[in-house]
């Protein structure tokens, strides 16, 4: 039998015999396939008749497997043929029985569901009307009761009955806050809120006004200041009255705080700092008003302050404390202590505050009150717990006293220096102790000797006329131990011929162990070959030099003549003068007077480039009495140095401005005021100890100098010269003040603190010096830059271009010199000026060495424009003295006065020098190309240059 498969079983593989396929959706997909296939041409019956044939074929085979099947497994398949059956038959009868449940259940009249479903709907709309019914009953109960409520509120309003008001209100409120749903949304409850909302307005309002009435501060048209406290007050229109502490505590509490905090403000502001600030004041009581007069006129205080402000406390204590509600009860007063003990401090203690010693018994009397008082107004309530503001700082009083001494006298200060300076300053002495090493090395001297007068006018400046021996012996010109000094010309003269040799005799003798008695023979035996040859020196003194001579600023007094320095104009190259050894055959006598300026006893250069120290005195002087014994020609312009003595205390004066000493003068003060106040006892024992701190003021009071003083004068620091110098001298003065006072204190931090401000000070005043120092070296490389690294000096024009350059700098070294010379000690003078003038001949030095080439015309104008400068030897001659110091301050001095008869030397005069050791100075280097610019390619200039390169000598010297 067929019947429908299952579409979730697989269909079978159809497996055919004879088929070359298979197929697993359908049986005729092979006969499908064979009809596909076939053509028109080859269709016919026999084609047709053998497809039906086989698929009769296929027919059958498929009925004999089913059969087949069938019978293999046929009880099973009976088995399941009844099963088939059973369930038919069963699902009829449910289907029938289902259908008779619906008609059941479901039909129009006699059906179960309907029937229950109107019986639900009517028991539901029953329910709705009883809801209804209860909700509008509620409803109405409650708005009966808001309504009464309302009622109530509104009658106690109106008869004035604020305080069982606010209560009322509250429970109107709440009455409405807990309506029930459908009312809080009526229109009728929104009618309600809006009439309580006005009712509350008003009930504030009155109690506003009512509080306003009872506490009010004011001032009449007299003057007089009215604090107005009452107790209780009438609430118009009605009749009923109302107490401060209803109003208190009926109103809201933050207003209450508001109102509370206002009124402290006012208290405070308008009473307490009226009775502070005002001592002609007056106070009066009169029941609920207390009354502040001021007298204008009154010329001292009617009653102390603290008599007042006990007065008010008390008034607050008795009108306004019991009324405080329960929060405010005791924070009010709390809150009111600080800014009361605060305006007592601010506006009475420290105006009051002792401004010295003698005054400070008063003052502690004042201290002593104000305790009490603060004692008097904890028992009336005005207190912060343990806080005692007043009782702690009477504790620490001298600690307080010393603060305010303290800025009082820093206050003092910077007004001090904020104040222009009233005059140039002052000078101060300082005391300088030199010891033997001292003197040899910063007294390098020379005594250079006066130009005398040519023929034609200029400057004569023959060595013959200046040794002088046939002056007036009466003359005193010998050291202290009886050496004469010897003196040479300030400057190299202008011609080459004008140099002429003579025996000194025992002139260098500075009482050396060397000396021996051919030696005087010697001298005198050369005194007489220069017989008639020496004239008196003569000249005027030129305006500059008598500038630099006038003066004895630093001490200096021990010699009697003021050196003199050849004017500018006597330098404009002279016409040269016939020699006497003109005609004689030299190798190197134009520059032999140079041969002993850098030679010592031990034969090595005096000024290598490797020594920074000045020539000794022995070296110098053995030297030279060699050159005596052996006749050779006495140099004319050499350095001298004194005989070495033994330590000696000078006394420099230099110039402070009057600022400083003032700024001296009140920490001295300080420092007298903390001792005497540690010595009177009027303060307890402490720790620290009285004075301590006015003894830490002292670096406080240095300190604001150097802040305050360089940024307020800054504009006048950086134009003037002097000023700066001036305000170096000002911080190296305090430094000394500081040094000195901190010498004397017993307070190891405040020693050490004076101390560290004693350093910075001098660091701050040395700096600044070396400040000026670099700003003038500028001003020298700016100034010789103009002439252009003296290139083409032969040509008239550039010629008169570079003298220009050297003239304007030998005018700017004088003003500085000038400006320093009249503030700085002489110590502190000779350095600053050293370096300035050392880097101008170094800058000098360098532009000449680095020319390529020289010519004969240029060679001669540089060495006149080097000789411009030589006459600031001078500078470094101290008032009325005979010698000069300028080689212990300029090292290159002899290397640039070197360099300006090099310029104009033969090759002889060179080598003689060198091999001498007098070059020394000049680098092997700087020589080899200096010759290569000045002279052509010869081999002797070759040769010359070959020697030199190979080194200095080393041991060619006595």
């Amino acid at each position: 039998m067929a019947f429908e498969l299952p579409a979730h079983l697989p269909r079978g593989t159809y497996t055919a015999s004879g088929a070359s396929f298979s197929s697993t959706s359908s049986h005729a997909n092979p006969f499908l396939r064979l009809l596909s296939e076939a053509t028109l041409s080859s269709l016919d019956a026999s084609l047709a008749s053998s497809w039906v044939h086989k698929v009769e074929e296929s027919i059958a085979e498929t009925k004999a497997r089913i059969h087949k099947r069938v019978q293999d497994d046929l009880p099973s398949f009976d088995r399941q043929l009844h099963t088939s059956r059973n369930v038919k038959s069963r699902l009829e009868s449910l289907t029938r029985n289902t259908q008779t449940l619906g008609e059941t259940l479901n039909h129009e009249k006699s059906g179960l569901l309907p029937s229950l479903l109107e019986t639900l709907s009517a028991h539901s709309k029953l329910a709705q009307e009883a809801q209804d019914s209860r909700t509008t009953f509620t409803a109405y109960s409650h708005l009966l009761k808001c309504q009464d409520e309302l009622h109530t509120l509104s009658q106690l309003a109106g008869q004035g009955k604020l305080a069982q008001a606010v209560p009322q209100c509250e429970v109107v409120w709440s009455a409405l806050n807990s309506a029930p749903e459908p009312l809080a949304k009526a229109q009728v409850v929104a009618d309600i809120n809006s009439a309580l909302r006005v009712l509350t307005d008003n009930i504030r309002e009155q109690l506003g006004d009512a509080y306003a009435r009872s506490v009010s501060i004011s001032i009449d048209e007299t003057g007089t200041t009215q604090f107005v406290l009452n107790p209780s007050t009438q609430v118009p229109p009605s009749l009923n009255a109302i107490s401060l502490s209803e109003i208190l505590s009926s109103l809201p509490a933050n207003v209450t705080g508001e109102k509370l905090s206002t009124l402290r403000k006012d208290v405070l502001s308008k009473l307490v700092d009226l009775i502070l600030t005002t001592p002609s004041t007056s106070l009066s009581v009169s029941g609920p008003v207390l009354s502040i007069t001021s007298h204008a006129g009154a010329p001292f205080a009617l009653s102390s302050p603290l008599e007042k402000l006990t007065t008010l406390c008390q008034f607050l204590h008795t009108n306004l404390f019991p009324h405080l509600p329960h929060p405010q009860a005791a924070q009010w007063p709390a809150l009111l202590y600080p800014p009361l003990m605060s305006s007592l401090l601010k506006h009475y203690l420290c105006p009051s505050m002792a401004t010295s010693l003698s005054t400070l018994p008063a003052f502690l009397d004042i201290v002593s009150n104000v305790v009490a008082f603060e004692r008097n107004i904890e028992l009336l309530g005005v207190t912060a717990g343990r806080e005692k503001t007043i009782r702690l700082w009477a504790d620490d009083v001298g600690t307080h006293y010393e603060k305010r001494r303290r800025e009082d006298l820093l206050e003092s200060v910077r007004v001090l220096l904020l104040k222009k300076e009233d005059g140039p300053g002052a000078k101060v002495e300082k005391i300088t102790v030199l010891g033997e090493d001292d003197m040899s090395e910063s007294e390098d001297l020379v005594e250079p000797a006066p130009a005398q007068a040519g023929p034609d006018g200029t400057a004569d400046l023959n060595p013959d006329a200046a040794w002088d021996f046939d002056a007036d012996e009466s003359q005193d010109t010998s050291t202290s131990n009886g050496t004469p000094l010897a003196t040479a010309p300030t400057s190299p003269p202008s011609s080459s011929d004008a140099w002429s040799a003579e025996d000194d005799g025992d002139g260098w003798g500075f009482d050396d162990d060397e000396i021996a008695a051919e030696d005087v023979d010697v001298a005198e035996e050369s005194k007489s070959k220069s017989g008639d040859s020496q004239a008196s020196p003569s000249g005027d003194e030129s305006p500059a030099d008598s500038e630099m001579s006038e003066g004895d600023g630093w001490g200096w007094d021990e010699s009697p003549v003021a050196t003199k320095a050849p004017p500018l104009e006597d330098l404009a190259p002279a016409s040269p003068q016939k020699s006497s050894l003109a005609a004689q055959p030299r190798p190197a006598a134009r520059l032999e007077k140079f041969s002993a300026k850098a030679k010592n006893s031990t034969g090595t250069p005096s000024m290598s480039p490797e020594r920074s120290q000045p020539l000794s005195s022995s070296a110098i002087s053995s030297a030279f009495s060699k050159s005596a014994r052996q006749g050779a020609p006495t140099p004319a312009y050499v350095p001298v140095m004194p005989p070495k003595q033994k330590r000696e205390t000078i006394v420099e004066t230099y110039v402070v401005s009057s600022r400083a000493q003032k700024v001296l003068r009140i920490a001295e003060d300080t420092l007298r005021e903390s001792r005497e106040l540690n010595v009177s006892g009027v303060f307890p024992t402490r720790t620290p100890p009285s004075g301590s701190l006015l003894q830490m003021n002292l670096s406080s009071t240095l300190d604001l100098f150097r802040a305050l003083f360089p940024v307020t004068h800054a504009a006048e620091l950086s134009i003037s010269v002097g000023a700066a110098a001036r305000f170096s001298n000002s911080c190296v003065f305090l430094a000394d003040g500081a040094k000195d006072l901190a010498a004397t204190l017993d307070d190891a931090q405040a020693r050490e603190r004076l101390e560290e401000s004693s350093v910075r000070l001098r660091v701050l005043g040395e700096s600044g010096l070396d400040d000026i120092v670099d700003q003038q070296c500028e001003s020298v490389h700016t100034i010789l830059g103009t002439a252009e690294g003296f290139v083409d000096t032969g040509v008239d024009e550039r010629y008169a271009k570079c003298q220009s350059a050297m003239e304007q700098l030998f005018r700017h070294i004088m003003g500085v010199a000038q400006d320093l010379k009249e503030t700085l000690t002489w110590s502190a003078y000779c350095k600053a000026v050293g370096n300035i003038v050392e880097e101008a001949l170094g800058r000098v030095i360098t532009d000449v060495l680095a020319l390529p080439d020289i010519t004969a015309v240029e060679s001669h104008s540089l060495s006149h424009l080097c000789k411009i400068l030589n006459p600031l030897e001078s500078l470094f001659t101290p008032a009325r003295a005979t010698t000069t110091m300028v080689f212990a301050h300029v090292p290159s001095w002899l290397k640039y006065s070197y360099l300006q008869e090099l310029l104009e030397a033969t090759i002889a005069d060179i080598t003689y020098l060198f091999e001498e050791g007098d070059l020394i100075d000049f680098d092997v280097d700087e020589l080899a190309k200096l010759l290569r610019a000045l002279f052509s390619d010869t081999p002797l200039r070759a040769q010359t240059i070959a020697k030199i390169m190979a080194g200095h000598p080393s041991s060619n010297r006595v």
